[in-house]
């Protein structure tokens, strides 16, 4: 299965490079050369350069020419970890299976930053991490697997963050 992989936080590289490590077939990489925005941002070129996968410096997922790019490596699936902004249909359109992402909340709750840090300030007793996928036919189709978890300690959450 051809993967584009899309992502720009530390979480993102760890789980690049286990996709690497198991050998799945990633055509390409976009990536953030720099970021403000992210305080974990990383470049994910490097990772991608050491096995010899094309990257692009995509700061704008939704631009042309990072749709064309995407487009060239034609992918079967895009997976969509640690981006912090909107995709936009046209990109859903460069992929038959569609768009595959993380989001370590419920769907529906915490929208925004930091949504684990604002489960501890709203004092929830649980909260979820959840893989979704994005389709041609739905935007954002109900997740596909979501793990809900008790806040046991506080220093656990604090632990996670730094995975």
């Amino acid at each position: 299965m051809r993967i584009v992989f899309i992502g720009a936080v530390a979480y993102s590289a760890n789980t690049l490079r286990k996709l690497i490590a198991m050998q799945a077939e990633i055509v390409g990489v976009c990536t953030l050369s720099k970021s403000s925005f992210n305080s974990d941002h990383t470049d994910l070129t490097p990772i991608a350069n050491l096995a010899w996968i094309p990257a692009i410096d995509a700061i704008d997922i939704n631009a042309q020419e990072t749709l064309c790019a995407i487009n060239e490596w034609k992918p079967d699936v895009i997976f969509f970890f640690g981006w912090s902004r909107l995709i936009k249909r046209p990109l859903l359109d460069l992929t038959p299976l569609g768009v595959i992402g993380f989001r370590p909340a419920a769907l529906t709750a915490n929208r925004g930053r930091h949504p684990l840090i604002w489960a501890l300030v709203l004092g929830l007793s649980e909260t979820a991490s959840t893989f979704f996928l994005w389709t041609k036919v739905l935007i954002v189709e109900t997740s596909f697997r979501s793990r809900r978890f008790q806040f046991l300690i506080k220093m656990m959450l604090v632990a996670c963050m730094n995975l």
